[in-house]
C-alpha cells in the first residue's frame, strides 16, 4: 500500500526524508499560493521525486459546497483553479471533506442540501476531468458539521451524481465517531479511491499515531484489504507541540508495522 500524509508544502523535505511515499497537499493552499509559490511548489516536487498524489481540505467557508450560500458559478471558478494546480502537481484525486463549508442553519432542507451538493459533486467533477482527477467525496461526522455524515449516504449520493469520475474518500477518524467499522462498508469499497487514517483522541480531534494504536490500524487496513482495497492511504492529522517530523515519523513506522503483519497472516499465494 502506498503511504501518504496531509500537510503542508512547506513539511515537504521532511515527508521526503522520513521515507512517505507521496504527499497530500491541501486544496486551500494550493488554490490561495501565488504564481510564483505554484512554480516553486511544482519544480520542487520534480526536483526531489516525492509527489503529490492526492488534494485534501478542498475548500472552507468562503465556499458554501450546501446551505444558504451556495453559489454554483462561485463553485466552477474554484474548481477550475484548484483543479489545473493540483494536476500541475501531480495530484489524482481532490478530496471534498470540508466541513466548514458544510454548515447548515436549524431547519435546512435536506433535500435541498443533497440537490445541492450533487449539483456541487457534478460540477466540480466535470472541472476536474478535463485534468484526468477524480472527485472523491468524504462522510463526515455530527462534531463538525451537520451534512453527509454517514457511508451509505454518501455512497447514494456518489452514485446519483452521474459523472464517472466521482468516489469515496474514508476516513478512519469519522468511521470511529459514527460507529462504522471498515469490515461492513464492502457496498463502499468499489467506488472508495483513498482512505485516511489517524488516531482518535477523546477530543474528538485527528491525532498521529502511536505504538498503541497498532492493533486498530491492522483491523482498519486487514478489513479494507480483505474486502478489496488496494488504493492509497494517507495519514491526517493535526500538528502537536512535538512537531510533525516527530509525530509524521512515528506515525509511519506503526503504519508499516501494521502492514508488515498483515503481509505475514495473509497466506501466500501458493496456499490459496
Amino acid at each position: 500500500m502506498i503511504l501518504g500524509v496531509c500537510t503542508t508544502i512547506d513539511n515537504y523535505r521532511a515527508v521526503a526524508q522520513l521515507g512517505y511515499d507521496f504527499i497530500e497537499l491541501s486544496g486551500y493552499e494550493v488554490a490561495h499560493m501565488s504564481e510564483p509559490e505554484i512554480n516553486e511548489a511544482t519544480a520542487l516536487l520534480k526536483r526531489q521525486g516525492i509527489p503529490c498524489l492526492a488534494i485534501n481540505a478542498y475548500c472552507r467557508e468562503e465556499l458554501p459546497i450546501v446551505g444558504s450560500g451556495f453559489n454554483p458559478d462561485n463553485i466552477r471558478i474554484y474548481a477550475a483553479l484548484v483543479s489545473a494546480r493540483a494536476a500541475r502537481l501531480g495530484a489524482k484525486t481532490l478530496g471534498i471533506g470540508s466541513p466548514a463549508a458544510r454548515q447548515l442553519p436549524a431547519g435546512y432542507s435536506n433535500e435541498l442540501a443533497d440537490n445541492q451538493m450533487r449539483q456541487f459533486l457534478s460540477i466540480t467533477a466535470q472541472e476536474a476531468a478535463k485534468h484526468d482527477l477524480w472527485v472523491l467525496y468524504e462522510p463526515l461526522n455530527p462534531h463538525i458539521c451537520q451534512y453527509g455524515l454517514s457511508t451509505a449516504h454518501g455512497v447514494d449520493l456518489v452514485r446519483s451524481v452521474g459523472e464517472a469520475n466521482v468516489g469515496l474518500v474514508l476516513d478512519y477518524h469519522h468511521m470511529a465517531i459514527t460507529s462504522e467499522a471498515m469490515e461492513d462498508l464492502g457496498f463502499a469499497i468499489p467506488l472508495t479511491r483513498h482512505l485516511h487514517i489517524n488516531h482518535v483522541g477523546g477530543d474528538n480531534r485527528k491525532h498521529y499515531m502511536t505504538e498503541t494504536d497498532l492493533p486498530s490500524a491492522v483491523n482498519f487496513l486487514a478489513a479494507a484489504r480483505r474486502l478489496g482495497y488496494r488504493g492509497t492511504l494517507s495519514v491526517e492529522a493535526e500538528c502537536e507541540d512535538s512537531g510533525f517530523a516527530q509525530d509524521a515519523g512515528h506515525t509511519l513506522q506503526v503504519l508499516r508495522k501494521a502492514l508488515k503483519q498483515i503481509d505475514a497472516t495473509e497466506p501466500k499465494e501458493n496456499e490459496r
